[in-house]
């Protein structure tokens, strides 16, 4: 994928009730992707924010709760996340009711299904139960851990929110 124009801006915190959310943002030529990151781990947090920083401005949130809050805040001030990282396994509200609660949030304020962030789960659960219950959630798509760049590259190009890439002559 050829690299895209960047100028870094500022690192700032947004902060929501008791919690922090820390917002790196970056001016892109174009309209800018927005994602949300939602892990409890510190390093997968860090990796995701690595990769997307070519092509999105990110935030981040530690659990479910963080997560459901983050959504219905960039919802209210009219900017919605386009995409959603979410792991699973968290604490206080796990990805699969984060899930839930974010696509009721989205319902309610009158996006209907397809409409809303395309969530793309991030975790170390590959079992069938989970991808299935997942995919009844209405979650976009689905990445084991450990995470690979070119397999998130690729599930951002099947969703249509990255360029494919040309093929080789």
């Amino acid at each position: 994928m050829p690299l895209l124009n960047l100028t870094r801006c500022l690192f700032e915190s947004i902060h929501i009730g008791s919690k922090t959310f820390f917002d790196v943002e970056i001016a892109l030529k174009g309209c800018p992707m927005k994602i949300l990151i939602v892990d409890d781990e510190f390093t997968n947090r860090l990796l995701l924010q690595e990769i997307s920083k070519e092509f999105a401005r990110t935030h981040l949130a530690v659990d479910g709760a963080e997560a459901v809050t983050a959504v219905t805040e960039a919802m209210e001030s009219g900017e919605p996340y386009d995409v959603i990282f979410l792991d699973i396994m968290m604490p206080n509200m796990n990805g699969h009711e984060a899930l839930k609660k974010i696509r009721q949030v989205e319902e309610s304020r009158g996006f209907s299904v397809g409409q809303g962030a395309k969530v793309i789960m991030v975790t170390a659960l590959g079992d069938k139960k989970n991808v299935l219950e997942a995919f009844k959630e209405e979650a976009d798509g689905y990445l084991v851990k450990p995470l690979e760049k070119s397999k998130l590259i690729r599930q951002l190009q099947k969703l249509e929110l990255l360029p494919l890439e040309p093929e080789p002559n």
